[in-house]
Order: structure tokens, then C-alpha cells, then sequence
């Protein structure tokens, strides 16, 4: 009888594909890992979190890759041509779909990138976006090595 139990679970439940977010994390200097970041990112800046909007308006229908939309105002810009006092940062909802969760009130280091991926829901040409696998981090918490060396690579930029 085993067999066929089996061979029920192996024909007969479907298999999907599931797929998560992955990160690769290379073994790398703090510095390598920064310089890389940078280069990559087209703005980055410190800044508190002052509004969240979903564009889900359908709780039962969401998604893990529904967009957010952070506001921020801005403390400090590192990087970027960016010159606003605010700015709107885009991330997907859920850690599964690489989505960085920001808090209201709370100051973080944020590196994006300009994307076009989530423009139709959001209404603008182009969305600064930013992922899990960013150096996002609370500003507390970013190391005074990673702001000398940003600090270093911003001079080195202009």
C-alpha cells in the first residue's frame, strides 16, 4: 500500500515554484562590499521615515510583491542628485519578495536604485527602489567604517 501512497504524492499534488528572495553574500571586505554598494546605488542618504502608503486596496487579494511607498525626509544625502528635502522610496511587502520593511519614525541609512518595475502602480516615471539584499540598516546601527568610507567615495565622486 505504501507504494501507491507515494506515487499519489509524486503525480497527483501539484508542485509549484515557489521561489524566494536570496541575497548572495560574498565573501568580501567591509570596504569591497560598500564600494560595490555604492557604485550600484544611484542615491543614498540617511533620512526618518515620515509616511508609508499601500497601494493595496484589496487586503484579501495582496501580495508579497505589492509595492510600498516610504517617504523620507531627509537628514543627510550621500550620494545622488536628488536635492529634495523628501523623497519616495519604493520597496516590495514582504521580506519573501526582498521587500525592506521601514518603520514610521525611525532613522535609516537607505541605498536605492532608480527602477521602473512598480511605475504603472504608483503613478510615477521612475520610483527609487530598494531590497533586502541593499545595505539598508537603522542608522545606529551603520558602522562609523561604512560612513568614513561612503563619506570617501561621495568626495571622490564629485
Amino acid at each position: 500500500m505504501k507504494p501507491y501512497i507515494l506515487a499519489f504524492f509524486i503525480f497527483f499534488i501539484p508542485i509549484t515554484n515557489a521561489i524566494g528572495c536570496s541575497c548572495i553574500a560574498e565573501k568580501e571586505s567591509l570596504r569591497k562590499k560598500i564600494q560595490k554598494e555604492f557604485l550600484r546605488s544611484d542615491v543614498i542618504f540617511t533620512g526618518n521615515v515620515i509616511a508609508i502608503k499601500d497601494f493595496n486596496t484589496h487586503p484579501t487579494r495582496s501580495s508579497s510583491r505589492d509595492p510600498i511607498q516610504y517617504t523620507f525626509e531627509i537628514i543627510e544625502q550621500i550620494k545622488g542628485v536628488d536635492t529634495k528635502r523628501e523623497i519616495q522610496i519604493i520597496s516590495e511587502r514582504s521580506g519573501s519578495s526582498c521587500g525592506y520593511r521601514f518603520q514610521i519614525g525611525k532613522t535609516y541609512m537607505v541605498y536605492a536604485i532608480t527602477s521602473n518595475h512598480h511605475t504603472t502602480t504608483t503613478g510615477n516615471q521612475i520610483d527609487y527602489s530598494t531590497s533586502i539584499c541593499s545595505r539598508n540598516n537603522h542608522v545606529a546601527r551603520v558602522s562609523k567604517k561604512e560612513k568614513r568610507i561612503l563619506k570617501k567615495l561621495s568626495q571622490n565622486q564629485r
